[in-house]
């Protein structure tokens, strides 16, 4: 109604005015207050989203399979220390937590206060490892590898040098081999081209023997440890939990990491899309601002900048999210830029040949009869 007294003249121009004035102040304060209010929901969803879908602790079901209470029982803590796709390796310490010649409970004796005798039972174990599942290092490879019961032992652990402040601490490192989903047959999930679909599986297997040839079980006390950008499951082989640790430990990429690169791939091309769309709109005519076309060509660069930030992923081009977005998208974006530059300048070159033809075609209009004689 303000509007339209404006138009038709309404004498009464100036509390016409002061009500424009007032409905602008309370656009843009309406303004304001979204805006913040958008910001804060933004925050608080993206904040509760990253913090329960980050990535946790490593899983681990225990074997239901119970080992032989009349054997003696040695615990260990695994801690999952790094994983490395391109080098295809599982890096986890190993710590002595308990052992069973101390007492039914396995609690090793406080260092403050050590057993004035070490029992006769405790005499060294001998932790073996299926080393064709390891990755070995130095000498180790020069060892002819078979499908032999594994003899020579990873680690020994001497419970009467527990309690030297000058031995060794009991703790060790293994670097397990990675596979794909089963030994048997491959699936090709084992690869960075699969990324982030790419899953992966380290396979732990061992046993304990002491000095005098006795079994010894081996029980995993806890598990834990963190690996970024994977969510790792540890699921113990109930075939073969007799006294021994038999784990399969699968690595998948975490929910949030899959949905982060979604997302960067719809974004990359949805701004391929609006600059194909501005291009078709100039090419029948229509006038497009200069932004149009500097926004999209700045985004080509800033593409790569987009698929480098993607958690975990390869480094060089390759992978399934560079040949279902990135690399048609630059392809596209880059052929679309040379054609539409060529449109450009080919229809600027006809317009300034046909102006000038007009302008030659009205100066001889101009020239009257007796002068063009």
């Amino acid at each position: 109604m303000i509007f339209r007294n404006l138009l038709a003249g309404d004498p009464n121009k100036e509390s016409n005015n002061r009500a424009i004035i007032k409905m602008a102040r309370h656009r843009n304060l309406a303004c304001v207050v979204t805006f913040i209010l958008i910001s804060i929901i933004c925050i608080i969803c993206g904040v509760l989203i990253g913090f329960f879908h980050r990535v946790r602790n490593l899983k681990a079901t225990d074997s239901i399979n119970a080992n032989d209470a009349s054997r003696r029982t040695v615990f260990l803590l695994s801690e999952l220390i790094s994983l490395d796709p391109i080098a295809s390796n599982m890096v986890m310490n190993w710590y002595i937590v308990g052992d069973t010649c101390f007492g039914p409970d396995g609690i090793i004796p406080d260092f403050s206060s050590p057993p004035q005798v070490i029992p006769d039972n405790c005499t060294a174990v001998n932790i073996t490892f299926d080393t064709n599942l390891l990755r070995l290092n130095g000498d180790d490879w020069d060892k002819k590898l078979d499908n032999n019961v594994p003899s020579v032992p990873i680690f020994t652990w001497m419970p009467e040098n527990y309690f030297n402040p000058f031995s060794k601490s009991a703790i060790f490192r293994t670097t397990s081999a990675l596979f794909s989903k089963t030994l048997t047959k491959p699936s090709g999930d084992a690869s960075l081209q699969n990324y982030p679909f790419d899953s992966y599986q380290a396979y732990v297997f061992a046993y304990g023997i002491d000095t005098n040839n006795n079994t010894v079980n081996l029980q995993r006390d806890e598990s834990t440890g963190i690996v970024v950008g994977f969510s790792a499951v540890s699921v113990a082989n109930n075939e073969e939990s007799d006294g021994t640790i038999a784990d399969i430990i699968t690595f998948s990429r975490n929910s949030l990491v899959i949905s982060y690169v979604f997302i960067i791939v719809i974004g990359v091309w949805i701004i391929t899309l609006i600059f194909v769309g501005s291009a078709c709109k100039v090419l029948f005519g229509y006038q497009q601002p200069i932004e149009a076309f500097v926004i999209p060509i700045g985004t080509l660069f800033a593409i790569t900048s987009l698929r480098g930030s993607m958690p975990g992923a390869p480094a060089g081009f390759g992978a399934i999210i560079d040949f279902v977005g990135v690399l048609p998208c630059l392809a596209i974006i880059t052929l679309t830029g040379v054609f539409l530059f060529a449109f450009l300048v080919v229809a600027k070159s006809i317009e300034g040949v046909v102006n000038e033809e007009h302008a030659e075609r009205r100066a001889l209009e101009k020239l009257s009869p007796t002068d063009s004689i």
